[in-house]
């Protein structure tokens, strides 16, 4: 039993015994941002300029750091009492005093908020001092927080006495704090006692739906000040959209992922929350702007700080992705990263070109490209991302005594692919010629339209760029951008100057080579041989000529010529070797024609189940048969190419003492009729 009151704090890292989540004193904690974010983002929204949009992450940098220090330090020490409690809730009382002195400090009055600040990191200082006097265990480690805190916190004091030049000692002290990380003695302490990611994954991801939170909470209290009609709040629910697509781009694919064992993967995946959350409060403030505007008058300002704020987003996202492994991807991470950084730099083009098109339709673009990320996400992963319940899953399938018919249907499924390397994963070619038709045209689509998006954007940087179109009408230049790709060319729209000149050139070069590489695809997906093999659904365990006999059969569902075709029959035992070690044992089937000269009409395969079968010592509804794995091969006169098809049997599919009913009958004129009617069907 520990003391309440005080005890020793317990110095945690990632090979503890015991799992670490976030205490309610660190939610409690959280909901003090929240009041600070949403001020620093009123205060923006009153003042949407260049210059502000500066102040205004420069602020949102101090507070940042407090809450990582703060959650760093949580992540380190497990300690709960009361002069741990006091000292989290006066840092809290110095985050809200941070919060209501934004606006002094644009106002060239940084004494409170500067105070604020650097008593929040002798705060942080104070526990480290406390861990280092109390705990042995990680002693160096908390020596070295607290001195870059404590050092971070007295340049802040002392540049109060500098004058107007005080935000150069704030500036020294954020680096500090900042640089520490790098250092070789930091990366030294890093590697001696590891972070718990899990742990800090969870609480990045806590502080990321605090900033999201935001976008509703602006949104909703100005629909809330006065009526609005339908068309409001419909536009309203249009533009939270966009806050929905990133919350699920983030906790779809960064939040929870494994990080990289590089160099620097644990310093990129922390400083790139700072951009990012930094871009979700502008995105929240750009949101409530987007949401609100009438018909087609999107200033220029708000639909450059909505793109500017997603496309930070997206490339802050490609920055994580870069250092992490994202769990069942089929694709490789580097495909991954790079279409995050193309959305990221194509929504950042679609901004400073705005005001060539509607409000609606600059609205229209962003959520396109956002929704992408999402449909991207699904089909690189298609499977949970959930590790634990996937190792639970799957030490539930290999456990020795489990043998319910769950388990051996699962046998059936494709297998879930866990921490393929990187460089093994599925190439964007393959990715296509496993993808199903609707998948493969989808994605044409959509690169052919964000391609001319791309090109269009560029057009429309420089001013008349294209002779015969309506003076900056993004219409007009998107469909230039067609006609160039496709090599058309009407006549009525030309480049005009170096410059669309230079871009028609890389456009028209990218569309031949677009089009070969699209060509090429399908081609091949066209060209790929497959199989109509027909499988009955039942194996049956039966007597023929007097001899116990496994049998199933099999049909041609095209009818064409299927040459020289080969069967294969091998049973999945359930096996335990002579020094106990548990396993699955293949072992061949052998069959009473392993071939047929010519597969056209249905082919019944006998297994002759006696002395010298390995399934004659085997109860077929008992435990020990997982299943009967069937493989057909054959070359197809059609397509002059060899096909293969497969099946599994499960002992839920093998039937006592039945016969197939015969399928193959004889018309009047001579030929030969197959009912596949009653393929499947049985008799006593």
């Amino acid at each position: 039993m520990r003391s309440r009151f005080f005890h020793v704090p317990i110095f945690h890292t990632e090979a503890s015994t015991y799992e670490k989540k976030a205490g309610w004193l660190e939610l409690f904690y959280d909901l003090i941002y929240v009041a600070a974010f949403i001020q620093l983002g009123n205060f923006f929204s009153k003042n949407i300029s260049l210059a502000y949009f500066i102040k205004t992450f420069a602020v949102f940098i101090p507070l940042w750091i407090t809450w990582t220090g703060f959650t760093y330090y949580s992540n380190r020490y497990n300690v709960d009492d009361i002069f741990h409690r006091i000292l989290v809730f006066l840092k809290m009382f110095c985050v809200g005093a941070m919060g209501m002195s934004i606006y002094s400090l644009f106002h060239g009055k940084p004494l409170a908020f500067g105070l604020s600040y650097a008593f929040s990191q002798f705060l942080i200082f104070l526990l480290y001092l406390r861990s280092w006097k109390q705990q042995t265990v990680g002693a160096d480690y908390a020596k070295y927080w607290g001195y870059a805190f404590l050092i971070n916190g007295a340049l802040w004091i002392a540049a109060l006495f500098w004058g107007s030049y005080f935000y150069i000692g704030w500036i020294f002290g954020v680096a500090i704090v900042m640089l520490a990380p790098l250092s070789p003695y930091a990366r030294s302490l890093a590697d001696k006692y590891p972070f718990d990611h899990e742990h800090l994954s969870e609480r990045y991801g806590l502080l990321t739906i605090i900033v999201l939170g935001e976008s509703f909470v602006k949104v909703l209290s100005e629909l809330s000040i006065g009526y609005v009609g339908f068309a409001q709040v419909f536009q309203a629910c249009f533009a939270l959209l966009l806050t929905c697509s990133i919350w699920w781009i983030y906790f779809d694919d960064v939040a929870g992922t494994e990080l990289s064992k590089t160099r620097y993967a644990m310093t990129t995946w922390l400083f790139s929350h700072l951009p990012l959350q930094a871009a979700i409060i502008f995105l929240g403030v750009g949101i409530k702007k987007a949401a609100l505007f009438k018909g087609g008058d999107l200033t220029f300002e708000y639909a450059l700080l909505l793109s500017i704020s997603i496309g930070f987003t997206l490339i802050s996202t490609a920055l994580i992705d870069a250092v992490t492994l994202r769990r069942n991807s089929e694709l490789s991470n580097r495909f991954r990263v790079n279409i995050r950084l193309i959305s990221g730099i194509i929504v950042f083009l679609i901004g400073f070109v705005s005001q060539s098109m509607s409000g609606t339709l600059f609205m229209c673009l962003c959520l396109l490209i956002c929704l992408f990320q999402i449909v991207f996400d699904i089909l690189s992963a298609p499977t949970s991302t959930n590790e634990k319940e996937l190792m639970q899953e799957a030490v539930h399938l290999t456990a020795p005594d489990h043998k319910d018919a769950t388990v051996r249907n699962a046998l059936t499924l494709e297998p879930v692919l866990k921490g393929v390397p990187n460089d093994y994963k599925k190439d964007i070619y393959f990715f296509f010629m496993q993808a199903t038709w609707p998948q493969l045209l989808m994605a044409i689509i959509f690169i052919y339209i964000v391609s001319n998006l791309f090109f269009a954007t560029l057009y429309l940087l420089v001013p008349n760029a294209i002779s015969g179109s309506a003076f900056h009408s993004f219409l007009d230049t998107f469909f230039f951008s067609v006609q160039t790709m496709s090599t058309i060319g009407y006549g009525v729209l030309s480049p005009q100057g170096l410059f669309s000149n230079m871009i028609v050139t890389i456009e028209a070069a990218f569309g031949l080579i677009g089009i070969a590489v699209v060509t090429g695809v399908i081609f091949a997906k066209l060209a790929k041989p497959s199989s109509k093999v027909l499988f009955s659904r039942n194996m049956l365990d039966t007597t023929l000529d007097g001899k116990r006999t496994l049998t199933f059969r099999i049909g041609n569902a095209r009818g064409n010529d299927i040459i020289a075709a080969d069967i294969r029959l091998s049973a999945l035992l359930d096996y335990t070797t002579q020094e106990g070690e548990h396993t699955r044992k293949l072992t061949t089937l052998t069959t009473t024609r392993a071939g047929t000269p010519l597969f056209k009409l249905s082919w019944t395969v006998n297994h002759i189940i006696d002395e010298d079968s390995p399934l004659f010592h085997i109860d077929m509804t008992g435990g020990d048969l997982l299943a009967i794995i069937v493989i057909v091969t054959g070359h197809d006169g059609t397509y002059s190419n060899t096909i293969y098809s497969r099946h599994h049997y499960i002992p839920e599919d093998i039937m006592q003492n039945r016969y197939f009913k015969d399928i193959i009958h004889k018309l009047p004129n001579g030929r030969l009729m197959i009912n596949y009617d009653d393929f499947h069907s049985l008799k006593p």
